[in-house]
C-alpha cells in the first residue's frame, strides 16, 4: 500500500477516517485560553497535545468503566470476539507451565537460602502449596491492554497486539477467550458470574 501526502491533495467535503492507538503522555495540558487538553503519542511516535473535547466524543479508555456487570463464559466470549480495532484490558489464565509450578514448589524448601529464610508457619506452607498447584492446573494470571491482530477461529485463540510494549519489539501475544476472568471494553467491566 502506497502512503498518499492527503495534505497536498486533500479537497474539501471528502471523507476520512483516522485509527490510532494512543499513550497519555500528561493529562493536563495548558492549550491557551482556560482551555486544557492532554498530550498523546501514537505508536508511531508522533506526539501531540488534544483538546478534552475530542477526548470525550471521540476516545474510549482501555481501563476505565463505570459498570461492572457478571456475565457468562459464552457472553464473555462473545464480548471479546466483537471488540474490533476497539481496546481492551483483559485477565486471563495463562496456559500452564508445569517448569514455573515445579519452580514454586522447590522455592517452598524451609531451608532454602540464608537463614531463617523459608516458610516459618504452616498455614503459610500450606497456601503455597495450594497457590503453586493452581499455577499448574490453571495456569498464571495475567492481564494485558490490547487490541486484537486476527483471530484464529480453528484453534479458538486471539492473536492481540499488547500496548505496553513498543511496536519495534515483540509485542504479539495469544489469549485463549475460555480462560478469561474478566474484560473492560466500553466503559464497562465484565467479569465471569
Amino acid at each position: 500500500m502506497s502512503k498518499i501526502k492527503l495534505s497536498q491533495k486533500i479537497k474539501k467535503g471528502e471523507k476520512l477516517a483516522r485509527l490510532s492507538y494512543l499513550t497519555v503522555l500528561d493529562d493536563n495540558v495548558h492549550m491557551g485560553n482556560n482551555q486544557f487538553g492532554i498530550s498523546v503519542r501514537n505508536t508511531f511516535g508522533f506526539e501531540w497535545v488534544m483538546s478534552k473535547d475530542v477526548l470525550d466524543n471521540e476516545c474510549v479508555s482501555a481501563s476505565q468503566y463505570e459498570i461492572v456487570e457478571k456475565v457468562s463464559q459464552s457472553d464473555m466470549i462473545e464480548l471479546i470476539l466483537a471488540a474490533g480495532h476497539k481496546v481492551f484490558t483483559a485477565n486471563f489464565n495463562k496456559k500452564p507451565d508445569p517448569k514455573v509450578a515445579i519452580k514454586k514448589l522447590q522455592d517452598l524448601y524451609p531451608n532454602k537460602g540464608i537463614r531463617g529464610v523459608g516458610i516459618a508457619k504452616r498455614d503459610d506452607y500450606n497456601k503455597a502449596v495450594v497457590d503453586a498447584v493452581g499455577i499448574l492446573i490453571d495456569g498464571e494470571e495475567r492481564t494485558i491492554t490490547c487490541r486484537i491482530l486476527s483471530i484464529d477461529r480453528l484453534r479458538g485463540r486471539l492473536s492481540v497486539v499488547d500496548l505496553e510494549i513498543e511496536d519495534t519489539k515483540n509485542n504479539i501475544r495469544q489469549i485463549d477467550p475460555r480462560t478469561l476472568n474478566w474484560l473492560i471494553i466500553d466503559g464497562v467491566k465484565y467479569i465471569i458470574k
